[in-house]
């Protein structure tokens, strides 16, 4: 972690950062990213737990918090590698395999993407542009093979050759979580990607910037899903 501030520091020109806040942006930020910050860490510490409970009682809410707050850092730098350092804890800290880690961490980044996904399909509905209308069919599309993909691992009936491959131990969390859980994890989800939403609006209302709703839910979206993407061919962070 200590490293991945180190690198962070070194990309970020902070003379520059600090000659466009005012004191106005400031009251508005510094407060902002609190909430932000308290918010989304107990939102990801009752995930952890939502998702682990069943199997690991003793697997509290305090140390979901501990777990996802050493993993921040590192995915600050990028999306997945946070992802795998959350893997990495959850095998220590919470005693499970290292599939069913994977398993866990992986059902909540399909969550993640299908909310984010979501977000997008709202603002593009708002926004009445060509280029818009045809994304929005293809975000429909993308979200109809999460939660296809979802139904098919959790289907009562054969895929023939492609049962070895559900019965696979990382699949084990979606294949087996109770559907109340995965509507509350979606609940969960959801209620993250709005609050990050939120803070990007925040961050856009200290500098006087004034974004339309649809616009913002697309384009602040987009960011986060090109962050999700491997470093390779020119995408990606």
């Amino acid at each position: 972690s200590l490293v991945a501030a180190g690198y962070l520091g070194t990309t970020i020109d902070f003379r520059a950062v600090m000659a466009e806040i005012t004191p106005e942006a400031a009251m508005i930020l510094a407060p902002a990213l609190v909430a932000f910050g308290a918010i989304t860490l107990l939102l990801e510490a009752i995930t952890l737990r939502r998702v682990l409970h069943r199997t690991r009682s003793d697997f509290t809410l305090l140390i979901a918090a501990r777990v996802k707050a050493a993993s921040y850092l590192l995915a600050i730098v990028h999306y997945a590698l946070g992802a795998a350092t959350l893997t990495v804890l959850l095998r220590r800290r919470a005693g499970v395999g290292l599939a069913e880690a994977a398993g866990s961490v992986m059902m909540i980044m399909m969550f993640d993407l299908g909310m984010v996904l979501s977000m997008v399909a709202v603002g593009a509905a708002l926004v009445s542009e060509t280029g818009v209308e045809l994304q929005f069919g293809i975000i429909v599309l993308l979200i109809a093979v999460i939660v296809g993909g979802l139904a098919l691992l959790r289907a009562p009936f054969s895929l023939g050759p492609f049962d070895r491959l559900r019965d696979l131990e990382i699949f084990r969390a979606p294949r087996q979580a109770p559907t109340r859980d995965l509507i509350e994890l979606a609940v969960l989800r959801f209620t993250f990607v709005l609050v990050f939403q939120m803070m990007g609006w925040a961050a856009f209302y200290a500098f006087g910037v004034e974004v339309p709703l649809g616009a913002l839910l697309v384009n602040f979206s987009g960011v986060v899903m090109v962050s999700m993407l491997p470093a390779v061919a020119g995408i990606g962070p």
